[in-house]
């Protein structure tokens, strides 16, 4: 485990967040890598084992300080989704809208 992943997961301990998190998180990491491929959604200059720490913990440290369980949030230029696919990962009774101008960038979604 890479020393980024490995403080994430210990900021997941810290929020009191379940361990099986951690794997959830693990497959949004692998399918980021997978369409920053086809669209630059994070920077490819950025080696992606930094998103552990830079991203994903980056976009929980909100929960430090606030309960969203239930609340309604807009996540503007939402870009690679983040900060809100790892808030909705983290507190799932979240409603949470991902925005952005860049028509390519957020995914359509099906029903």
């Amino acid at each position: 485990m890479s020393p980024e992943k490995r403080e994430f997961a210990e900021f997941l301990k810290e929020l009191e967040l379940p361990a099986e998190l951690l794997s959830r998180f693990e497959a949004y990491h692998k399918l980021l890598e997978e369409q920053n491929r086809m669209v630059n959604l994070v920077s490819r200059a950025e080696p992606s084992e930094k998103w552990w720490t830079k991203h994903f913990l980056d976009s929980l440290l909100l929960l430090k300080c606030l309960d969203l369980t239930g609340q309604k949030a807009l996540d503007f230029g939402s870009g690679a989704g983040l900060p809100g696919i790892p808030l909705k990962l983290a507190v799932p009774s979240i409603r949470i809208t991902l925005l952005d101008s860049i028509g390519k960038k957020p995914a359509p979604c099906k029903r």
